[in-house]
């Protein structure tokens, strides 16, 4: 089995990410940083993906906060095709999403965010537009910036694979794949709820 480079994958989703930007009519500037978003989210999604029932319970958590927010029926359906995958895939898994699912998952959130809540604000500040970006982003989005920020402050490639996310170090401190999903999943929605508020004040 040949791995595709990581820069080849990037520029894969960056395209992916371009068909869902380019109908929206955003200005240039903004076109830019929503394919950057999407492809970035896409990319997050898969390295989070590294513990039965993770990347999958995050996903269904961040589809139920955008269905809150006014989402159309679709996210909901992708988040319920996403449950029945995590009864085979935790605690115990029987199947795996790969590197095909995990990206999936991460690309079908970010293009409905994109979708379906961008378009309703009206006027935003720019620090206001970023933190929302992340806070809906959630724990896959700031597991892979501090990644990203580490292996460049060592030296290396931004793209080199470690142990050092932040379920590697939840399951050396806890032992439990269980308990560590859980605190990850915990993280995710307060800063889920935290996006909600958010939005729900700049709308």
């Amino acid at each position: 089995m040949c791995s595709l480079s990581p820069f080849l994958r990037l520029g894969l989703h960056m395209l992916a990410s371009a068909l869902v930007v380019l109908p929206m009519n955003f200005n240039p500037v903004a076109s830019v940083f929503a394919v950057f978003w999407i492809a970035g989210l896409t990319s997050a999604y898969n390295l989070i993906d590294g513990m039965n029932g993770l990347c999958i319970s995050l996903f269904i958590a961040s589809s139920v906060a955008l269905f809150v927010l006014g989402s159309d029926y679709a996210i909901i359906y992708t988040g319920a095709m996403a449950l029945g995958i995590l009864c085979w895939n935790f605690p115990a898994a029987q199947t795996f999403l790969g590197d095909g699912g995990s990206t999936l998952l991460g690309y079908l959130f970010a293009s409905h965010f994109m979708m379906s809540a961008l378009p309703n604000l009206k006027s935003v500040r720019v620090y206001e537009f970023i933190l929302l970006l992340v806070l809906f982003g959630g724990i896959p989005v700031v597991d892979t910036l501090t990644a990203f920020t580490r292996r460049m402050l060592s030296g290396k490639s931004p793209f080199y694979p470690d142990k050092k996310h932040l379920h590697h170090i939840l399951i050396s401190l806890t032992g439990s794949n269980i308990l560590t999903v859980s605190i990850i999943l915990t993280l995710q929605v307060l800063m889920l709820f935290g996006g909600i508020q958010l939005y729900l004040r700049i709308k």
